[in-house]
């Protein structure tokens, strides 16, 4: 596959879990699930060969995306875009060799729509001052 291609095949079918995995809160178990006729979304295959990309749930939270490459990637083009607008969350990293490579991606539950996990108790109210 092509390295620019792929990466953006690849980056579509992460943001497509991503957004299976906010409207349902679990991942999909294939690139079957992600098939949407509102949006029009369906996976597509590796352009360079009949085969669809690669997908594993490794986690309640994490999977894999794997494709096969011809050309390994540019560093300065490999930098993802940042899929939050947080910030210091950094870009996912596209950067590969040729041959088979496999992507591994964490979902942030708390950056993905599900319910904040408090990280302290909360302050004391304090009283009004009149």
């Amino acid at each position: 596959m092509r390295s620019i291609l792929g990466r953006l095949d690849l980056s579509t079918l992460q943001n497509e879990i991503v957004n299976y995995y906010r409207a349902k809160n679990a991942l999909p178990q294939s690139f079957d699930q992600l098939t949407n006729s509102i949006s029009g979304f369906h996976p597509t295959n590796d352009p360079q060969s009949p085969r669809p990309y690669e997908d594993k749930v490794t986690g309640t939270l994490s999977f894999q995306l794997c494709a096969d490459f011809s050309l390994p990637s540019k560093e300065e083009n490999a930098k993802g875009y940042s899929p939050y607008s947080t910030p210091g969350v950094s870009g996912w990293n596209w950067s590969h060799g040729t041959g088979r490579e496999c992507f591994t991606r964490t979902i942030a539950p708390a950056l993905n729509g599900s319910p904040l996990v408090p990280c302290m108790a909360p302050l004391p109210t304090l009283p009004q001052i009149r």
